[in-house]
Order: structure tokens, then sequence, then C-alpha cells
């Protein structure tokens, strides 16, 4: 199974730990050079960035690379239903997990890690990437629309509640999903783009199917997620998981909104 390499390291070296119990005996799954760069270069420089309800800073890092900070004391409260203020940039780790255990390449290297005292995320920065309210029409364009439809199930399957043009990314041919802060909560969930009854690219649905038939995947993926997450909200997901490949069994993203309504949330 072509998800990590066959690389691993115990339990303790991957991520933050939620609670402190007990170092599970588990092997994970090692982390990429773009987490390991992330969560170990010192912050050479910083720059405040506005416009979001929460504080972002973007980071240079020594000798290379930088990434977009969301410190957990800069999230504001109760944006929505179900997503507590201070949990944010936990969710953003998670979306990121999900995203590498399904091979969706969707969202860019994500770290959980403390800088000048406060905990954030760190989100490796994408250089000349254009937002997608600056391509409005980008849903009529053929190149795209493959990895528009694949944001559309991995939206759903995180509940993802804030997806709209100014949070993902266009670089060259592909679509970036970034700003998963507002994501696993029990909002409704209202697709950003809709393509129903479109054909669906089996990719989609063949990355599904094998992560369902990973079973040491499945178990690393929600041991992480529970680091991070409820456990509510990791079993509402992998339920999500679930029904989302039920949905695209036909090879056709459902025609009726009421599809995209289950959340056991």
């Amino acid at each position: 199974m072509k998800f990590f390499g066959e690389k691993r390291i115990k339990a303790e070296a991957v991520g933050i730990v939620k609670d402190p119990a007990p170092v599970r005996v588990r092997e994970y799954p090692k982390k990429t050079p773009e987490e390991n760069l992330l969560e170990s270069r010192e912050k050479t420089k910083e720059k405040p960035l506005i416009g979001g309800a929460n504080k972002v800073v973007f980071i240079e890092l020594k000798d290379d690379g930088s990434g977009i900070f969301k410190p957990a004391d800069g999230e504001q409260k109760h944006l929505r239903e179900g997503i507590p203020g201070g949990s944010y940039y936990l969710r953003e780790r998670a979306a990121y997990l999900i995203n590498r255990f399904l091979n969706f390449d969707l969202v860019p290297p994500t770290v959980i890690r403390e800088i000048d005292g406060k905990v954030g995320s760190l989100q490796e920065f994408v250089a000349d990437a254009k937002e997608g309210r600056e391509m409005p029409q980008i849903w009529l364009e053929d190149k795209y629309r493959d990895d528009l439809k694949k944001m559309l199930i991995f939206d759903y399957i995180i509940w993802n509640v804030d997806r709209h043009d100014r949070n993902f990314l266009v670089k060259d041919a592909g679509i970036l999903a970034i700003d998963n802060g507002l994501s696993f909560g029990n909002s409704d969930f209202e697709p950003f783009m809709r393509f129903y009854a479109e054909e669906i690219p089996d990719s989609i649905a063949d990355n599904l199917k094998k992560f369902f038939g990973w079973e040491e995947g499945k178990a690393i993926l929600k041991d992480l997620l529970l680091e991070l997450l409820e456990s509510g909200e990791v079993e509402a997901c992998f339920s999500r998981m679930k029904h989302a490949l039920k949905l695209l069994e036909g090879g056709r993203i459902p025609s009726n909104l009421n599809d995209f309504k289950f959340n056991p949330a």
C-alpha cells in the first residue's frame, strides 16, 4: 500500500498529543520531509496577514521554507456551531492527515508547533498561487474540474462548512484546499461547487476503497485523529467516508443535495 512509504517511527514522534494517555504501541508512518522542515526550522521573519476572522501570520523559516501560522489564541469563538474556538488549528492538521491517508493531494503539509510561545498550525506556504476568487469561472475549465470534484468529496468527508472562493488556491493545473479549521462540526453542510450527476474520476473512489482495505492504516489514522479531535467527531468522519464511497458507487456525483446531509456528528 503506497500511502507513506516503508520507514516508520514510534508514536511519541508523531504530532501533538491531545491528552497524556500512555503512548500507543502501534508504529506510525514517518512524517514527510516537508512536515519535518515545518516543525524544525527556526522562524526568521513574520508578517501578519489581514482579511480573515482569525489571526494569521506569514512565517519565513531559517535556510529554507515559509508557512502560514494560525495560533490557537488568535481564534475567534463560536464562528460555527459545534466548533469551539481554540480548536481550529487542530482541525487544520486533522484535515491534512485525512487528505494524506486518502492520497487526495489537496492540502499542503500542515503541522502543529510552537512559535514564540504560541501553539498553532503551520501550513506550507504555496508560492505563485492564485485564490479561487481570482478565477470566477474556474468551474468551466476542464483541467480543474476533476480536482474541484475531489474537493467537494473531501469537504463532505471533513464536513467543511467554510469553503468559498478565498479558501482554495489554484496553482498550475491543480487545486489546493486551504483554511480547513471550520471542519468536523455539526453545522449544515452546503457544497461550494456541486457538479450534480456529473461523472467522478475513478481515482477518488479507488483511493477510498484502498483506504478501507488497509486495516492498519484505518487504525493509525483513527489514533492520530483522536489526538486532535473528540471521539465522536472522529467516528462521524469515518462514517462519512463510508457514506461517500457508497454515494460514488455509480461513478457520478449524487444529483440530490440531501445525499450530502448524512452526518452522524
